[in-house]
């Protein structure tokens, strides 16, 4: 019929301690390397009026760290995720898929029409269309969980030998994105993309690479940056060519996602036993 109470509870609990915890990630990654901007680059590297500072760290204003856009948008929405999964409960699939397409194809339409004139002016106006985006791939994503498309896709293809397939289409798939580069249909891209490699077969070691990143992702993208353009710039492309280059950004951000997993999970457990 639909979402049982105990899986919508479930999905509105692991979403809502998941922004929670990339909000206080953020603030610890922003502050840290705030702190060590101060002192590798200079005292007015950084613009520290009072409401600059506090939109970047609510994430309505991001000029410190323009890779931290997405966290206020995705913050709402899970905020507003309870609501949306009642009301998908609601609504058959069929429809909230058609109702996503239709979110999704607006704010990517206005975005790349209106993003350089009208949004990047209006921040609450950009916030408000960037959240509609994000409730494209929300709830594909609720109907893929709800209806169980993977695992019907993947239970399909059980014992079939045309399993090369779905890696012939992600290739096609890959060429058709480097021919047609646009981010209008990005998210579309991205669930194809998903629900393709989902289906290849995959040695055991890929699987298990891809989670252990997977664990870090949102620190590396946050992270990565501070390294690449702001702070550490002539370091990292002192290596020349791109994959050394690729491969030491990749490290150190990935080590330094493992000390801010530490130092937060050490600030999370002292707070609770605080409490």
């Amino acid at each position: 019929m639909g979402f049982t109470a105990s899986i919508c509870e479930a999905m509105t609990d692991i979403i809502i301690r998941a922004s929670s915890g990339a909000i206080s990630h953020y603030w610890f990654i922003l502050t840290s390397f705030a702190i060590v901007a101060y002192f590798v680059k200079d005292t007015n590297y950084f613009s520290m009026g009072i409401g600059t500072v506090l939109g970047n760290y609510i994430g309505y204003q991001c000029n410190w760290s323009y890779e931290a856009w997405f966290l206020l948008p995705y913050s709402l929405l899970s905020l507003s995720s309870p609501f949306l999964f009642k009301q998908m409960d609601r609504i058959r699939s069929r429809y909230v898929v058609v109702g996503a397409l239709a979110c999704y194809l607006c704010a990517a339409t206005i975005i790349s029409k209106f993003h350089a004139t009208l949004l990047a002016d209006n921040p609450l106006l950009s916030l408000g269309v960037v959240y509609f985006e994000f409730l494209g791939s929300f709830g594909w994503g609720a109907i893929a969980r709800k209806e169980k498309w993977f695992e019907k896709a993947s239970a399909w293809y059980a014992g079939k030998s045309e399993w090369h397939y779905p890696s012939a289409l992600l290739v096609l798939l890959i060429g058709a994105k480097c021919a047609v580069p646009s981010a209008a249909w990005g998210t579309i891209y991205t669930l194809a993309f998903i629900f393709l490699f989902y289906l290849c077969a995959r040695p055991s070691w890929l699987d298990k690479a891809l989670a252990e990143l997977g664990k870090h992702s949102m620190n590396m993208w946050l992270i990565h940056t501070w390294y690449s353009n702001y702070l550490f710039h002539d370091f990292i492309f002192s290596f020349k060519y791109p994959l050394f280059i690729y491969l030491v950004l990749i490290v150190a951000s990935y080590a330094t996602s493992h000390l801010v997993n530490a130092v937060c999970g050490r600030i999370s457990v002292s707070w609770a036993d605080k409490k």
